[in-house]
C-alpha cells in the first residue's frame, strides 16, 4: 500500500483528498504546511507528496526546494496540486523547482487519482518523470528564486483583488439565494465535508423540529435513522466521485417521531460542502404501504382461494372420476381409458393450481416462513437451472413485520433471477446473517458480472430491489465487476424489522 503524505492549509481540502485516496486503498498522512510536511516526512518518508502552493509558515515551493535538497526525501515524487497557480508559466516555475507532476484542484476525481496512479506505476517500474533534479548553477538558482519571488508577490496581489471582488459577489449572490431558499416550500441544508450543518431553511426547521441554532450545531447524523456514521461516510465518498446523489432514508425529529424524507444533494462547485433539498414523504410512504398491503392481502386471499376452494374442488372431481374409471373398468368398457385420461388432466390442474396459488402467496408472514421460502427458491434455483444454489443464515434472526418479510423475499427472488438470467453463474448463495446491530440478506454469485458505472445498475430489476428496500427502511449495496460475479446486500437495523 503506497502512502501519500497530502499538505494543505484548508482542513475541507485536506479531509476530500483523503477520504478519496483512501478510498483507492492508499496510506494517507496530512500536514497543513509545508514546515510540519517536512517534519513528518523526515521522521517517516512518504512514497509520494501531494502539496499545495500558498500556505502559511512554509509554502509549496519552498517545501520542494527543501525535499529536493534533502538526501533523504530527494527522489520521492511531488506533486503540486493548485487553484492559483494554473498557467503555464507557474507549470515551467514548478518543474524548474524540481516538482514532478501539475495537477489543478479543479481536476475531476478520476482525473486527479489516474495521475497519482501513474506515478505510482513509475516508482515500480523505475522510470522518473521531468523535475525529478533541481537547478545547481547558482546563477539558474537566482534566476529561478527571482522568478519565483515576481510570481508569488503577484499571485498574493492578484489574491487580494480577487478576494475583494469575491466577497462582494458572494454577498450579492448570498442575498439571492437566501430569498429564494427561505420562502422555499421544500427544506434546504448545507453540510460541510463532516456533514455537519452549515445552513439550513425555515422549512427544513420544521420538517426536523428544531430551530436554527440547534441545526447549526448538529450534524446529519444526529438525525439519520437508517445510516451510521460508516454508512453516512460511504455516501460522501459517492457524492465526491459522481458529484450528486438522490435517496430515501428516515429522521428522527426532535420530537422523536420517524419520518420519511427524500434527499436531493449536490457537492457544491467542486468543493467540500455539500447542498440538499429535503422532502417529507412519510404521507405518501403511508399511503403506498396501505396500498402494498391491501395488494398483499389480496393476493393471499386469491392464493388460499385457489388452493383451499378450487383445490379441493378438482380433488373432488378427481376422486369421482377415478371411481368411474374402476367400474368402467369392471364393466371392460371402452370409455375407461377416456376415463383415466381425464383423470390425468385434472391431476394435472390441480398441480397448476397449487403453482399458481404459491407464486401469489409465496411465503407465510412470519420469520420461519421467509427461512423455508428462501430455502425453498434456492432448491428450486438448483434442480431448474442447474446451478448450485446453497441458503445459509444465523438461526438467532427474528423478523416479525409481515411486509418486512414479503418485500425480503422479492428481493431476493429479483435478484437470484437478475443471476441466473444475466450472470451464468455456476454458484450462488444466500446468506441471511447478522452484523453487529444490522442484519444482511447477502445473494453472491461467481458470473460475468457488471461494471457498476454502467447502465445496468438503471435496469428494472435493479429499481425495482431499490424501491423494496426503501419501503421497509433498509439500503441496498451492489458490488460487482466484468468478470468478477456480483454481490448484492440488503442491509437494515434489526430494530426496523423486528417490530410488528
Amino acid at each position: 500500500m503506497s502512502k501519500v503524505l497530502i499538505v494543505d492549509d484548508d482542513e475541507q481540502i485536506l479531509f476530500m483528498l483523503q477520504e478519496l485516496l483512501k478510498g483507492y486503498e492508499y496510506s494517507v498522512v496530512s500536514a497543513s504546511n509545508g514546515a510540519e510536511a517536512l517534519e513528518k516526512a523526515r521522521l517517516d518518508p512518504p512514497d509520494i507528496i501531494i502539496s499545495d502552493i500558498l500556505m502559511p509558515v512554509m509554502d509549496g515551493f519552498t517545501l520542494c526546494h527543501e525535499f529536493k535538497n534533502d538526501n533523504l526525501l530527494k527522489d520521492i515524487p511531488f506533486i503540486i496540486c493548485s487553484s492559483e497557480y494554473t498557467d503555464k508559466t507557474d507549470e515551467s516555475l514548478a518543474f524548474k523547482i524540481g516538482v514532478d507532476r501539475f495537477i489543478r484542484k479543479s481536476a475531476a476525481p478520476d482525473e486527479f487519482i489516474k495521475i497519482v496512479q501513474e506515478i505510482v506505476d513509475d516508482i515500480k517500474h523505475g522510470n522518473k518523470k521531468a523535475g525529478t533534479s533541481t537547478p545547481k548553477d547558482k546563477d539558474e538558482q537566482k534566476e529561478v528564486f527571482k522568478l519565483y519571488s515576481e510570481r508569488l508577490v503577484n499571485k498574493l496581489e492578484q489574491k487580494m483583488i480577487d478576494l475583494e471582488r469575491e466577497v462582494a459577489r458572494r454577498k450579492k449572490a448570498e442575498e439571492e439565494f437566501t430569498d429564494i431558499v427561505e420562502t422555499s416550500l421544500d427544506g434546504f441544508y448545507i453540510v460541510d465535508s463532516r456533514t455537519r450543518f452549515v445552513y439550513v431553511n425555515d422549512a427544513f426547521c420544521k420538517i426536523e423540529g428544531y430551530s436554527k441554532e440547534e441545526l447549526l450545531n448538529m450534524g446529519i447524523h444526529d438525525l439519520e435513522v437508517i445510516e451510521n456514521h460508516e454508512d453516512i461516510s460511504q455516501r460522501v465518498k459517492k457524492i465526491i466521485t459522481e458529484g450528486s446523489d438522490r435517496f430515501e432514508t428516515k429522521h428522527k425529529r426532535k420530537d422523536g417521531k420517524i419520518i420519511d424524507v427524500s434527499i436531493s444533494i449536490k457537492r457544491k462547485n467542486q468543493g467540500s460542502r455539500f447542498a440538499a433539498f429535503i422532502r417529507d414523504i412519510t404521507v405518501s410512504k403511508q399511503i403506498e404501504l396501505a396500498i402494498f398491503q391491501a395488494e398483499e392481502r389480496e393476493r393471499q386471499r386469491i392464493g388460499y382461494e385457489l388452493h383451499d376452494d378450487l383445490g379441493q374442488l378438482l380433488t373432488g372431481i378427481s376422486f369421482s372420476v377415478q371411481n368411474l374409471e374402476e367400474e368402467l373398468k369392471e364393466k371392460k368398457m371402452p370409455e375407461a381409458e377416456e376415463a383415466k385420461r381425464i383423470s390425468s388432466i385434472i391431476d394435472h390442474a390441480k398441480k397448476q393450481v397449487r403453482q399458481i396459488a404459491a407464486g401469489i402467496s409465496p411465503i407465510q408472514p412470519d420469520s420461519e416462513g421467509l427461512i423455508l421460502s428462501l430455502e425453498e427458491i434456492a432448491d428450486n434455483t438448483s434442480k431448474v437451472f442447474n446451478v448450485s444454489c446453497v441458503f445459509k443464515y444465523d438461526k438467532t434472526i427474528s423478523i416479525f413485520n409481515e411486509t418486512s418479510i414479503t418485500h425480503l423475499f422479492h428481493i431476493a427472488q429479483e435478484a437470484i433471477t437478475n443471476a441466473v438470467k444475466h450472470g451464468k453463474p455456476e454458484h450462488i448463495e444466500i446468506g441471511l446473517f447478522r452484523n453487529s446491530d444490522k442484519i444482511e440478506l447477502l445473494i453472491k454469485d461467481d458470473g460475468k458480472g457488471f461494471s457498476t458505472m454502467a447502465k445496468q445498475t438503471k435496469g428494472m430489476g435493479l429499481q425495482i430491489m431499490q424501491y423494496r428496500a426503501t419501503m421497509i427502511g433498509a439500503l441496498i449495496d451492489i458490488k460487482s465487476g466484468i468478470n468478477k460475479g456480483t454481490q448484492i446486500k440488503c442491509s437494515f437495523y434489526d430494530k426496523v424489522l423486528s417490530h410488528k
